[in-house]
């Protein structure tokens, strides 16, 4: 699907997540749950959620919070983390230390306001692209995404 489809649903979850976690800080959510809450077949928008879940994992990485969706939208099946959320070899060996800083976070009202600010200046390209730019910043990013200070 193209990629402003891409980003009127990922605006569409993060709507839904805010409200949802807000009301029940414990809320978790599954691929199919994301496909219906944003108005999708669940039985054939798998693909489609997991770029919308990604947009909304970019936003997060440039609003300096942990990783939302990663955490909060699983598995339809077995209801774990995604393991293709993180298959490239910069961030596969982060994957527990990401999860663990989602856990530990109480989400507020001005987070989610942050991450939508950074989701609409994502613009309309691609959650894969978005990113390829993040990858860019390289240990740096890693340490941004687990709330760490930036490597000397």
């Amino acid at each position: 699907m193209a990629a402003d489809i891409q980003h009127a649903d990922a605006v569409a979850l993060l709507a839904y997540l805010e409200a949802k976690i807000l009301a029940d800080p414990s809320f978790h959510m599954t691929y199919s749950d994301a496909a219906v809450a944003v108005g999708r077949e669940p039985t054939n928008a798998g693909r489609h959620i997991g770029q919308v879940t990604s947009r909304i994992d970019a936003a997060c990485f440039y609003a300096k919070t942990p990783f939302l969706a990663m955490h909060r939208v699983r598995e339809t099946y077995g209801q774990g983390i995604n393991p293709r959320s993180f298959q490239t070899q910069l961030w596969q060996a982060h994957t527990a230390g990401l999860v663990a800083r989602a856990e530990a976070h109480t989400w507020s009202a001005d987070d989610f306001k942050n991450i939508r600010r950074h989701l609409q200046g994502l613009g309309d390209d691609s959650a894969a692209l978005q990113w390829k730019r993040i990858e860019q910043f390289g240990q740096n990013g890693v340490n941004q995404a687990l709330g760490l200070s930036p490597s000397p």
